[in-house]
């Protein structure tokens, strides 16, 4: 084993805002109760959720119905090639594989639980699991590097090709690592998390690595450092984090935890259960997490509104107060507006907090929450059919 790399390690504090948009998470009618573990979609119409009791739910439509069981063994981790390629892995190094639109149990070279499958675009595949285990897929074969260790593996962020493993048990350190192929593998140590156990991780881009476990923990890796994401106010434990892209990623816990990242950072979802959810997914503008006792979650995100696009000669003045304000804005909302939507942008012009308007509230007044957000000058329009019919000002100062 290599000697452990020397990594800075620094840590960022953020803010959390709660968003509160015309955006709800809906809970999906699915044919099971059983605990759902992980979902893998390769466009919106076509995709496996996987979970206890061999449960395989796939997408036909907008619905998702009950596959077959082939086995009966708790299944962890779903990764997809195409529609009619893919593969499980779960307890007992239960391997299963998808061709065409069947699944089959393929051999497996161990009877540890397995947690996490993933493929490189170069047709390579990872798994892992407890004490030590990790496989991988050459030339239609998987095999296993020992390694002797006690440290249960859960997660793999394949970083330009090469993985990038963690872990975690109890009283036990479980370092991050990546694993070099040279012939064999090789386990290099770059990351020590301390006593935090590494449930999820995820790579969406060069030199970048978001990681999330219990206690409620988020790191994240740049190309120089590794950072503690320190979230104002007390987080459940994560069990996964998924990002379709820089900018777009989500993470689920714990007592229906849902977050999002955008560009302006994490926020909070209104989550419409209180289960353990286990997994996420996003595919274009679907934002999915499946959890405990068969459920099943979706949103639908619609980008917001271009501000440079909602040019318009009869913009109404918004007034607001207590400007500068602390903890609370009160919004006085114009009569002539029926309905729209609210929103909120920082200096950077980044939106930070955006909700829809009733209808018929025009005339009134509305708040926001600004204790959550940093000192600074802000913006509020209101956008009506896509454009905007009002904008104001105001600052926060606490």
């Amino acid at each position: 084993m290599k000697p452990i790399k020397k990594v800075i390690f620094t840590t960022v504090t953020a803010s959390l805002i709660v968003i509160n948009s015309m955006a709800q998470w809906n809970t999906i009618n699915v044919p099971t109760k059983n605990h759902l573990n992980a979902i893998a979609l390769i466009e919106d119409k076509a995709g496996w959720i996987v979970g206890n009791r061999g449960t395989m739910l796939y997408r036909s439509g907008d619905s998702w119905l009950a596959y077959p069981v082939i086995t009966d063994e708790e299944l962890n981790s779903v990764c997809l090639l195409s529609e009619t390629e893919g593969w499980a892995v779960g307890a007992h190094g239960t391997i299963l594989q998808l061709k065409g639109a069947q699944w089959q149990r393929v051999e497996s070279p161990t009877q540890q639980e397995l947690h996490t499958v993933c493929f490189s675009n170069t047709g390579i595949g990872y798994a892992v699991g407890n004490n030590g285990t990790f496989l991988s897929y050459r030339n239609g074969i998987w095999e296993m590097a020992e390694i002797k260790t006690p440290w249960h593996f859960y997660a793999i962020a394949l970083n330009n090709g090469t993985p990038m493993i963690a872990g975690g048990r109890e009283n036990l350190t479980v370092p991050i690592m990546d694993v070099i192929y040279s012939n064999s593998y090789n386990f290099a140590k770059v990351f020590d998390p301390g006593y935090v156990e590494i449930s999820g991780m995820a790579s969406p881009g060069i030199d970048i690595i978001w990681a999330v476990g219990k206690p409620g923990t988020i790191l994240y890796k740049n190309a120089t450092a590794w950072q503690k994401v320190e979230i104002e106010g007390k987080l459940p434990a994560l069990t996964n984090v998924f990002f379709a892209g820089k900018d777009n990623g989500i993470t689920v816990g714990h007592g229906g935890t849902i977050m999002t990242y955008t560009e302006s950072g994490w926020q909070m979802e209104e989550s419409p259960v209180n289960v353990k959810l286990n997994a996420s997914f996003i595919i274009g503008d679907k934002y999915y997490a499946v959890g405990n006792n068969g459920t099943v979650l979706e949103l639908t995100r619609k980008p917001m509104p271009d501000p440079a696009k909602g040019i318009t000669t009869s913009r109404i003045v918004i007034s607001s107060y207590p400007n500068p304000a602390s903890d609370l804005l009160t919004i006085s909302i114009p009569e002539s507006v029926n309905k729209g939507i609210l929103s909120v942008l920082n200096s950077m012009g980044q939106v930070v907090i955006s909700k829809e308007l009733d209808e018929g509230q025009g005339g009134a007044t509305d708040q926001i929450v600004t204790s959550g957000l940093s000192n600074g000058f802000y913006i509020v329009n209101i956008f009506t059919d896509g454009i905007i019919t009002a904008s104001g000002k105001f600052i926060v100062q606490h």
